[in-house]
This record gives C-alpha cells, sequence and structure tokens, in this order.
C-alpha cells in the first residue's frame, strides 16, 4: 500500500477487545475467558506500518482519541452507512474519512510530533472465518442448505411420478401427452 498509494505513511489496524494479560491480574490457574475485560470498549490495535513507522506498531487508538473512531465506528456514523447502502453503486467505495490538513483539525490524535499533511482512515470489513460464530454460521446453513435440497428431491421425485401417471392416463386413451418441464432452484452453501 505504501508504494502503492505514495503516501507517506501507511499503518493497519484492527478493532478489538482489550484484554489483560500475565502481570495484569490473570493468573496461571484462570478459566479460559479471565482475559475478557468485561465492559470495555473496543479499541484500534495496530499491527502493521511501513518501514519508516514501525514505531506504531502495537500502539492502541481508544475510544475518544482522534477523528477515527468518531467518524467510522460510531453510531451515527453507522446510521449514515445504512442510509448510503440503500444507493446506487453505494459499495463501490469502502467507507473512509478524509482530513485534508491535520494541524486544522483539532481532534487529531498523535502518536509522536504532528506533521503536515492529511489522513485517510478506510473501514475495511471482511469475512473471517476465525470466530466460532463463523463456524457456527457455517454448520446451520450446511444443515439449511442440505434440508432445502432434500425437500427439492423430494418434490422432484413427487413430480415424476404426478408425470408418469399422467403420461399412461393420456396413453390409455391413445392421446399424446407433453410432461411439463419444470425448473429446479439451485441451492449453494454460503462461503465459509
Amino acid at each position: 500500500m505504501h508504494e502503492f498509494t505514495g503516501a507517506t505513511s501507511i499503518y493497519v489496524g484492527k478493532l478489538a477487545q482489550p484484554i489483560r494479560g500475565f502481570g495484569q491480574g490473570l493468573r496461571e490457574d484462570d478459566d479460559d475467558e479471565a482475559h475478557i475485560i468485561p465492559k470495555a470498549q473496543t479499541e484500534i490495535q495496530l499491527l502493521h506500518a511501513d518501514a519508516d513507522h514501525q514505531s506504531l506498531v502495537d500502539q492502541v487508538l481508544r475510544q475518544g482519541q482522534g477523528v477515527t473512531f468518531e467518524r467510522l465506528f460510531s453510531a451515527e456514523a453507522e446510521k449514515e452507512e445504512e442510509e448510503a447502502a440503500k444507493e446506487p453503486n453505494a459499495n463501490d467505495v469502502p467507507k473512509h474519512i478524509v482530513i485534508d490538513e491535520v494541524v486544522r483539525e483539532p481532534k487529531m490524535h498523535y502518536y509522536r510530533v504532528p506533521r503536515l499533511g492529511s489522513y485517510m482512515a478506510i473501514k475495511l470489513e471482511y469475512n473471517s472465518c476465525l470466530f466460532e460464530d463463523a463456524y457456527d454460521e457455517a454448520i446451520a446453513n450446511y444443515e439449511h442448505i442440505n434440508n432445502l435440497r432434500k425437500e427439492q428431491e423430494q418434490e422432484k421425485a413427487e413430480h415424476e411420478l404426478q408425470q408418469a401417471g399422467l403420461a399412461r392416463a393420456a396413453a390409455d386413451v391413445g392421446d399424446d401427452y407433453e410432461p411439463e418441464e419444470r425448473t429446479w432452484a439451485e441451492f449453494n452453501y454460503a462461503a465459509f
């Protein structure tokens, strides 16, 4: 991204719940959920940065710091995003914010000495199967699709029996019978 955009700095973070580690109230004999901080607010944990800005890696941007949370993840921002999604081609560009002159924005948050320039934050959303919910949803989808396929197979069998019976009845009276052609839905599993 750094090379492609020509930006002076690129860093990537992810939304995460803060957790505690050893030395922060955890003991060896704690249960598997002891690291969770109840009612902790989501934060942005910076994970990657270009070579000149490695000092940003492992930094945390908390709610109320800077403009990113307020403009990308607040309830108002989510509502605006839902409204925008109703417009044609709204999903062509991911939700983003641009601050033309960072030194003129009083809410900007800095980890080092401010520099002249602009700031852009892009909300990237992607599907992930690294959570139990994804696994549960995949199992539910698998069972649902299998049930739909089973029901359709029964419908097909009943349809074929009905068509065969109508063809025999027509043949008994000497009529030609054109079987009714039916198109059947195709049920596919959701992406995992």
